[in-house]
């Protein structure tokens, strides 16, 4: 396969010494990414252009997201360059197109790894995804106050955005007042995604505001969903998900940010048969006030706390059952 694409990797690492390696692929041209993966399309997006082109080159770009996803069949990619200030709502793709890739892809090694950002309006979710298959990669997202940046919705069983993957993003809102519910991934209903190293850092002065959460009432819990790698901090609360058959691996649970506490770090409250490990957790290991709450049946055991008074962790650091009630932060 010939690739004539610039690439380089980003090492990160997280808890305990633990490495992970991330591609990052920038600077492809559409022929080239077009002739190395088969009858895909490649599509590029740079806000800055003077006005939109026909989208299958840097120079002759999309000047917004809405036309690159219009052009778009299922399995293509749309690479993003620059600043986007666009609300988009991909609930009207229900149908398709499914399995599209948004890559941030920028000029030179730096560049690739967070110039790109997404600016949400205040008026929805940043993003509105009802459409299966998608990937985000390498994307700054900084949402509006009061709305999901994201939102993964299955109004259907046989639709909805199952099988997404978001990786390599960073999801930030600045810290808000009053009673604004600010979210970063809000999940209805769907199954099989993989959210993996990204930086999360949703903030709020209120008990409203949370990085991962499942918000409406009356639909399935979300099912086999992998989060990995992952960084919270700045967050009100971090993760309070009712995950069923899912693996929460190697994240780490900041207990305090620069101008943050954080009243829940992961609650899985109504979920069941979960598996989480190698997690760095922050604060006390307890149940109390929501901190660290289990689904029934979840394996806890084999992550890191410095929390030894309780009886759950070991005197080495190490989780050795599900949390219980204990002393308050």
């Amino acid at each position: 396969m010939a690739w004539s694409t610039r690439e380089t990797q980003a090492r990160r690492s997280i808890g305990m010494g633990i490495s992970h390696t991330f591609d990052r692929v920038m600077d492809m041209t559409h022929n080239a990414y077009s002739a190395g993966l088969g009858p895909y399309d490649t599509w590029c997006v740079d806000p800055a252009i003077t006005a939109s082109g026909d989208g299958k080159t840097w120079e002759g770009a999309w000047k917004t997201m809405t036309e690159a996803i219009d052009a778009c069949s299922d399995g293509d990619t749309v690479l993003l360059a620059g600043t986007l200030t666009e609300h988009i709502d991909y609930s009207s793709y229900a149908a398709g197109p499914n399995r599209i890739r948004i890559l941030g892809a920028g000029e030179g090694i730096e560049a690739a790894v967070w110039l790109q950002v997404l600016l949400g309006t205040s008026t929805s979710h940043m993003i509105d995804l009802q459409c299966h298959g998608w990937t985000f990669d390498n994307i700054q997202f900084r949402g509006p106050k009061a709305y999901s940046i994201i939102k993964l919705d299955m109004p259907t069983s046989a639709g909805g955005a199952r099988c997404t993957t978001i990786k390599n993003c960073w999801l930030r809102r600045p810290a808000g007042s009053g009673d604004e519910h600010n979210i970063g991934i809000e999940f209805v209903s769907v199954y099989d995604c993989h959210i993996i190293n990204n930086d999360i850092m949703i903030g709020g002065n209120d008990d409203n505001s949370w990085g991962m959460t499942q918000t409406e009432v009356g639909f399935t819990f979300p099912n086999a969903i992998t989060i990995m790698g992952n960084r919270f901090q700045e967050c009100e609360n971090q993760i309070h998900l009712d995950l069923i058959n899912s693996h929460v691996l190697y994240n780490i649970f900041q207990s305090q940010g620069y101008t943050q506490a954080t009243t829940e770090h992961l609650n899985l409250g109504l979920g069941y048969a979960n598996t989480v490990f190698g997690n760095s957790f922050g604060g006390n290991y307890t149940t109390d006030g929501g901190s660290y709450v289990a689904g029934s049946g979840d394996n806890w055991a084999g992550n890191f706390s410095t929390d030894t008074g309780e009886a759950e962790v070991a005197d080495n650091g190490i989780t050795v059952a599900v949390p219980a009630a204990g002393a308050a932060d």
